[in-house]
């Protein structure tokens, strides 16, 4: 998911307003200095592309009431390794300025990165109504 974020950030025009947001799954483990280092990875331009953290509590309030996405604990019993401690969507949102969501496209598949590009580019010729 992250690869593909980096090649959207890649296709978007370097004035364009959009800002990149990754939410973590893990917040007790992902610190803004564990985030630092894999925006850094990624290539995040630290003006575009924000990489989220906090209480777990907010956290997953802000992915499941707000942006409608599935996030959690995997069971103990039920994990394939022992990295395994997460369930979350793979859905990137895309959000209006008024925090309006305005498509959701899976985050795995390669062909959402120019779909998700085209949505943008239609979102940011509207006129605000």
């Amino acid at each position: 998911m992250t690869r593909h974020l980096a090649e959207l950030q890649r296709g978007l025009a370097p004035d364009s307003p959009v800002k990149l947001v990754s939410l973590t799954a893990d917040p007790e483990f992902d610190t803004m200095e564990v985030l630092r280092g894999y925006a850094d990875r990624f290539g995040a331009q630290p003006d575009r592309w924000h990489f989220l953290t906090g209480r777990k509590p907010d956290v997953y309030d802000l992915a499941i009431r707000q942006l409608l996405l599935a996030v959690g604990e995997s069971d103990p019993g039920q994990r394939a390794s022992d990295v395994d401690l997460f369930i979350h969507s793979t859905k990137f949102v895309l959000v209006d300025a008024q925090g309006g969501v305005r498509g959701v496209f899976e985050g795995t598949e390669p062909e959402s990165g120019p779909q998700l590009l085209a949505a943008i580019r239609r979102l940011l010729v509207e006129k605000p109504s």
